[in-house]
């Protein structure tokens, strides 16, 4: 268990991270908003910091990386007027 200044270091440390990921998706959907991409990234990104256990396998970055997009993708569906369920119908 990490204490809060050294959680609150590796925050700051990823931040740049959170950023860089947030213009990288805006690139690739360019109707989203960049403010509510970083914004879900940050949530991810202190439950990253949060849950990481340097004894499990992969770094810090890598693990935080996943868990950033993963909150910006679902932030991505919060949005979404059409359901999940419904896109997998018209695909079938």
């Amino acid at each position: 268990m990490m204490d809060a200044t050294e959680r609150d270091a590796y925050i700051s440390a990823l931040l740049p991270r959170v950023r860089a990921l947030a213009r990288r998706l805006k690139r690739i959907v360019p109707n989203l908003d960049r403010d509510d991409l970083t914004g879900d990234g940050f949530v991810g990104l202190i439950r990253a910091v949060d849950s990481f256990d340097p004894a499990r396998g992969p770094h810090l970055d890598e693990y935080a990386r996943r868990l950033i997009v993963g909150a910006m993708l679902n932030g991505i569906r919060r949005m979404d007027p059409v359901s999940e369920r419904a896109r997998r119908i018209v695909r079938d």
